[in-house]
C-alpha cells in the first residue's frame, strides 16, 4: 500500500545547540581577541534582560597543496548572559564567521533565529562588532480549528505515514522570511480537529496546507494545497483562531 509524507517548504532555522568546548589552537596560530557586542530587544524594541546569547562558529576546512580538505579551524561555542539593559559581550574569540541567537525564557519567548534568518557575523583577529539588536518575541499561539464533519481527514501513524494518501492533511505556518513551522494536532473532537502552532507575537503569518482533500476557508474560498494563503495576525494575549472546512 502507498504511503506518503507531507510536502513541507523551508523549515524553521534549527536553534544553535550549543556545547561549550576547549578549543586547541591550529599550528599556524589562532589569536582568541575578537569580540562581538549588542543588545537584546523584544518587538517594539524594549531591552530583554532575561535571556541568553548564544554564539556557534563553524568548523573550517580548506584544500592543502595535495588538494586534500583538511581541518584549520575546528570551530567552537559559547553562551553569555544579556545585562539588566538588555546588553551582551562575547570576548576572547577567535576569526571567523559565527551566527548568534537570543534565548530567552521557555514558553514565554520565541528567538529571532526560529522565525527569521539567522544572523552571520564575520570576524577577524583582534577585531569588535556591534551586531544589530537580536529579536526576542513573545509567545503566540495560533489554532486552526478543521471542521471535519465525515472524518475525510487520516491522522498520520507514529512513523508520519499515511496508508491513503489523497486523504492526508498537514498544515503549518509560514513567516514573512519565507520559514515554516509545522502545526501539531492539538485536539480531536467529533466531527473537528484542532492544530496549534506558536509563533511571534503581532507577526503575520500565512497557512500552507498539504492536502489530497478539498479545503475552504471560513467563508468558502478553497485553499490551494502547497499555496500560502489565509493570512492571520498573531497575538500573545489571545488565542488566534482560523477555521478550515473539509469539503
Amino acid at each position: 500500500m502507498k504511503r506518503t509524507k507531507a510536502i513541507q517548504p523551508k523549515p524553521f532555522p534549527k536553534a544553535v545547540v550549543v556545547f561549550l568546548m576547549c578549543v586547541t589552537p591550529i599550528a599556524t596560530g589562532t589569536a582568541y581577541s575578537a569580540s562581538i557586542y549588542g543588545r537584546v530587544v523584544d518587538a517594539l524594541g524594549q531591552p530583554v534582560s532575561n535571556a541568553n546569547v548564544h554564539y556557534h562558529q563553524f568548523a573550517e576546512f580548506r584544500k592543502d597543496a595535495s588538494g586534500k580538505v583538511v581541518q584549520v579551524s575546528p570551530g567552537h561555542a559559547g553562551v553569555v548572559k544579556v545585562g539588566s539593559d538588555g546588553s551582551f559581550r562575547a570576548d576572547a574569540l577567535s576569526a571567523g564567521t559565527y551566527q548568534i541567537c537570543a534565548v530567552g525564557t521557555e514558553g514565554q519567548h520565541m528567538s529571532g533565529c526560529a522565525w527569521e534568518p539567522v544572523p552571520s557575523v564575520p570576524l577577524t583577529a583582534d577585531q569588535t562588532i556591534e551586531v544589530k539588536p537580536l529579536k526576542l518575541y513573545r509567545v503566540g499561539t495560533l489554532a486552526i480549528r478543521v471542521i471535519d464533519s465525515r472524518d475525510s481527514i487520516i491522522l498520520p501513524d507514529r512513523f508520519g505515514n499515511i496508508s491513503t494518501p489523497e486523504r492526508r492533511f498537514f498544515v503549518g505556518v509560514v513567516g514573512p522570511s519565507g520559514a515554516y513551522q509545522a502545526a501539531r494536532l492539538a485536539r480531536v473532537a467529533a466531527g473537528e480537529k484542532t492544530y496549534e502552532v506558536n509563533v511571534p507575537e503581532e507577526q503575520e503569518v500565512q497557512l500552507f496546507v498539504d492536502s489530497g482533500l478539498r479545503i475552504r476557508g471560513v467563508s468558502g474560498e478553497l485553499v490551494t494545497s502547497g499555496a500560502r494563503s489565509l493570512k492571520a495576525v498573531t497575538s500573545a494575549e489571545r488565542l488566534t483562531e482560523i477555521v478550515l472546512r473539509v469539503d
